[in-house]
């Protein structure tokens, strides 16, 4: 008979499972935020799927991802620290799970936002959970001027953690195999607005069309 905590370990794996799979939408693509007349950049490393789960393990990073997303993963490849506890892993979860609503909704970008370890200069809010993103380390590994996603927090007040923030106002996409070329899809629109002259460069000149 399966005993109580089998049965916990087991639904977290599947729970690891199905937000791969979800994030798997998101890699191999690129995202352009425009908030007022600044932007970056995102991207969804497979790298930084691990961290966000709340969970330690021996395999690395990639090969985390890349067993989750197999539906490979065990319970055993799954470990629990101090750090990385139960109950930290069951609230990211079903966050991780929702992170394309940070892609394609009302989003709110905070700058600064200062968090008990670290702080970050971006982080992208929906005021139930807070994406907090940075320039990757190893430049080499990733577009110029790209952020990665480094950390996701629960309710954690991101607002008030950071030194001010506004509402994106255009979301665009591209797949990363397309680098060289503008972002033709919009997935998210603030208002009846033209784009900012600032990003002309980077998008197609059919958003600037009336």
């Amino acid at each position: 008979m399966e005993n109580k905590k089998d049965s916990i370990g087991k639904r977290l794996r599947d729970s690891i499972v199905n937000a791969a799979n979800v994030y798997s939408g998101m890699t191999g693509k690129i995202y352009l935020y425009v908030c007022n007349e600044k932007y970056f950049e995102l991207l969804f490393a497979t790298g930084s799927f691990k961290h966000l789960t709340g969970v330690a393990s021996p395999l690395t990073a990639e090969n985390f991802y890349e067993k989750a997303v197999k539906r490979k993963l065990t319970e055993k490849q799954i470990i629990f620290t101090s750090q990385n506890t139960i109950k930290k892993a069951k609230r990211k979860l079903p966050c991780l799970a929702r992170l394309p609503e940070l892609t394609n909704s009302t989003v709110c970008i905070v700058r600064d936002l200062k968090t008990d370890t670290l702080l970050y200069k971006i982080g992208l809010t929906n005021l139930e959970f807070t994406l907090g993103v940075a320039q990757p380390t190893f430049q080499n590994q990733y577009p110029v001027g790209v952020y990665i996603p480094r950390t996701l927090r629960i309710k954690d007040k991101a607002i008030e953690r950071s030194s001010d923030g506004d509402f994106v106002d255009f979301i665009f996409e591209k797949p990363t195999k397309s680098l060289d070329y503008p972002y033709e899809k919009l997935c998210y629109r603030r208002n009846d607005s033209a784009p900012p002259e600032i990003i002309r460069a980077l998008i197609s000149e059919a958003f600037y069309k009336n």
